[in-house]
């Protein structure tokens, strides 16, 4: 018997064989981590096969992520012949092989391994490196027309790269997409809480950098230098003492000088990297699951492909300019497991500065330069020098504001009146550690895209609550025009509506079109920290939501409260004027 799909795993699928269908050959999924790819890959793979024919080659960069899915795709669907190939394993005669990608880099084990019909690539936003293109070239994944040549699949949690290799020249469309955000609420992942460490000798602006992010061995030094080791482990202490944990080190020496820290504080802790031997890593692995190891510390080997749902604490103690690498560690953490609830990410230093879990999506190598700015608390970025594009001070330090320290030129106060204030409870976990002076933590909303409360409808279409009589949509844009996103103004009753902006590239872009849009007026009761959400709901409100059958109205909060009414009016208005091509976008078929 198969594992069932979740719905939006049968999406995904259907959405690429519809792709295949209209001639697309290199279709790709974007699902964040622990969404469950393999179950969407193995099904994927088993119609493939009752449909095509052939044989399906499954490449992979890493020994776990090799190993995870040759297992993974039996648990899904036993019925599937699986082998592997890499090494001196040869298994070319399966129906469906996990490959190393090293391994078919040469031509000789890519020959021994005929008749492949279909190639998914695990982690597909490294696609665009030779080694990849050499395989998908020689199965025929670029070959036109018709069925000549193998199709090909990608699937991946961040469609980023750090570099400025355009993965648009690899996979032709992104033909579905599953984002963290949706995926916590919808209650598929636990969610994440976000607590951001400050290092008072941590200087990351003299960090040199490499490709667009600091230099590994550069910001190893920096961290051993300063007194981010004793506190990681002091934070660990005070906020997850019970907590089986991952951390990230930029380097293997700054994973054992943290290590150190930690065991001097009375935590296990065991360090792993790419050059620990396959059973060592494996019996780490274990150790962690059952708590004999409760603290693992890595240089950057367990960004992909490491599945261990038991983690319940994530620390980033590898600061990063690249949001890709920034989504992946953060999400090792978020998979369900019994009686875990929730995850705790804590940020070492600036590893979350101007970082959300909305995962950005590149295709095109030219916008990633643009990602790589300094981040302001406008939103627009910074360049190296001391001012942004909004004529502000680059923020160089803490602030609740998300982004910057007193100077910055936040328009929030930084002060105790602000910390104390009903808006910004949980804020307020400053504390002085020790006789090295004061470890500051925040908590930070790691879905901080935005400041608005953006929400789906039923139906899939993004908008944003503008007052009580408008609302600000977003739709997928006519692919035979313009394409992108489409933002539309609309009153919430009634007729009458208005394009805001066509064809805009990215779903973040469009987002600050709509957000433009919001008057003063309208931002106070649209934005997600607004005073009265944590209220309880009015009488009327509490009334009308149950009359529309919304449970537990008693236990809500009036922002909880709202946001289910607004987005069944908001559904009843929106989508059923959603154009036909768009409602296909949506829905992946």
């Amino acid at each position: 018997m198969t594992i069932k799909l979740h719905y939006y795993q049968r999406e995904a699928v259907d959405a690429l064989q519809a792709a295949y269908a209209r001639g697309v050959k290199r279709p790709a999924i974007v699902h964040a981590t622990g969404a469950g790819k393999s179950v969407a890959l193995s099904k994927l793979a088993s119609e493939h096969l009752r449909e095509v024919g052939g044989r399906v080659a499954v490449v992979a960069h890493r020994i776990e992520l090799i190993e995870n899915n040759a297992r993974e795709i039996s648990d899904v669907d036993p019925t599937l012949n699986v082998g592997v190939v890499k090494g001196n394993r040869n298994e070319t005669r399966a129906d469906v092989v996990s490959c190393s990608v090293q391994t078919l880099a040469g031509e000789r084990r890519r020959q021994m391994l005929a008749d492949v019909s279909l190639v998914i690539i695990d982690e597909c936003h490294r696609a665009a490196a030779k080694s990849y293109l050499d395989i998908l070239r020689h199965y025929g994944c670029y070959e036109l027309g018709g069925q000549d040549g193998a199709r090909a699949a990608g699937f991946t949690a961040t469609m980023v790269r750090g570099d400025d290799k355009a993965l648009g020249d690899v996979w032709q469309e992104i033909v579905h997409t599953k984002d963290i955000a949706s995926l916590v609420q919808e209650g598929f992942l636990v969610r994440p809480r976000g607590l951001r460490v400050r290092v008072e000798d941590l200087d990351l602006s003299k960090v040199k950098r490499s490709g667009g992010d600091y230099q590994a061995d550069a910001l190893g030094e920096a961290l051993e230098q300063s007194l981010a080791p004793e506190a990681i482990a002091k934070a660990m202490r005070e906020h997850a003492a019970d907590r089986r944990t991952v951390l990230f080190a930029p380097t293997v020496h700054s994973a054992g000088v943290i290590a150190d820290a930690l065991r001097e504080e009375g935590f296990t802790a065991a360090v792993v990297h790419a050059g620990t031997p396959d059973a060592e890593r494996r019996q780490v692995a274990e150790d962690s699951r059952t708590g004999k190891v409760q603290i693992v510390c890595n240089a950057l080997l367990y960004t992909e492909g490491t599945n261990w749902p038991w983690l319940s604490c994530v620390v980033i103690a590898r600061p990063t300019r690249s949001k890709g690498t920034f989504v992946q560690m953060a999400g090792r953490g978020l998979r369900l497991y019994p009686g875990k609830s929730d995850c705790l990410i804590m940020m070492i230093g600036g590893s979350a500065a101007g970082h959300s879990l909305l995962a950005p999506v590149e295709l095109f190598g030219a916008s990633a330069a643009e990602l790589d700015r300094d981040p302001c608390w406008c939103g627009l970025g910074a360049d190296d020098g001391s001012t942004c594009e909004c004529g502000r001070r680059r923020c160089t330090e803490f602030c609740p504001c998300g982004g910057g320290g007193a100077d910055c030129g936040c328009p929030r106060p930084v002060g105790d009146e602000l910390l104390e204030s009903d808006d910004d409870i949980g804020l307020d976990l400053t504390e002085e550690l020790g006789a090295n002076g004061p470890l500051v933590a925040h908590e930070v909303d790691l879905f901080a895209g935005s400041t608005s409360v953006w929400d789906q409808t039923f139906g899939g279409v993004w908008f944003l609550p503008a007052g009580k009589e408008r609302l600000i949509a977003i739709v997928p844009g006519d692919p035979s025009g313009r394409g992108g996103w489409d933002v539309v103004a609309m009153n919430a009753k009634g007729a009458g509506s208005r394009w805001v902006a066509r064809g805009v590239s990215e779903l973040a872009y469009a987002m600050a079109h709509a957000e433009g849009e919001v008057t003063t007026a309208e931002a106070t009761i649209a934005r997600k920290e607004a005073r009265w959400r944590a209220g309880r709901p009015s009488g009327a409100a509490a009334d009308l939501a149950r009359r529309m059958g919304i449970p537990g109205v008693e236990l809500r909060t009036a922002g909880e409260c709202s946001r289910h009414l607004t987005k069944t009016f908001a559904s009843r208005r929106i989508d059923p004027r959603v154009p036909e091509y768009a409602r296909r976008q949506l829905v992946g078929v």
